[in-house]
């Protein structure tokens, strides 16, 4: 069972997206050049960067940093679909700057376009319980603030 956090300041929530930031970074730059060490290549270097995003979306989503969590989720669709492009057509034929930003905005845009979308849909029409994705167990349903009156469900 997961305890509600309390509302975080400004400061708290931008220290919490940078060091999500960070992390993917450091974590991306590790896979790739470990990648690049042990196979070669640039298959090699897109599978590590692919990688680090899910890794960075991860912790973001944990340390709740939505909007570093958005923005490596746009990294995640661009890292795959970068190294759909080039294995398919070849890493020589699909480069350049229109490329690339023709496949970030396409990656931005459908992160923007699908947290709009479950941000419009109930949760019920989402088969989620009715306090949100996150809640579960006998708690499901209760507002923080009731939970931090009354106590958790046993």
């Amino acid at each position: 069972m997961t305890t509600p956090m309390p509302d975080r300041s400004f400061v708290v929530s931008f220290g919490f997206n940078v060091l999500a930031v960070a992390a993917f970074w450091v974590l991306s730059f590790v896979l790739v050049q470990a990648g690049e060490r042990m196979m070669g290549g640039w298959p090699a270097s897109e599978i590590g960067q692919a990688l680090g995003c899910v890794g960075g979306v991860l912790l973001a989503t944990r340390l709740r940093a939505r909007a570093a969590a958005y923005f490596l989720m746009a990294m995640v669709a661009f890292s795959v679909a970068e190294l759909a492009i080039h294995s398919i057509f070849g890493i020589g034929s699909a480069q350049g700057g229109p490329t690339h930003l023709a496949v970030m905005a396409a990656g931005g845009l459908g992160v923007l376009f699908g947290a709009l979308a479950v941000s419009r849909i109930p949760a019920a029409e989402l088969g989620l319980p009715r306090g949100g994705a996150d809640a579960g167990g006998d708690d499901a349903g209760r507002q923080p603030r009731q939970i931090a009156e009354e106590g958790t469900a046993v």
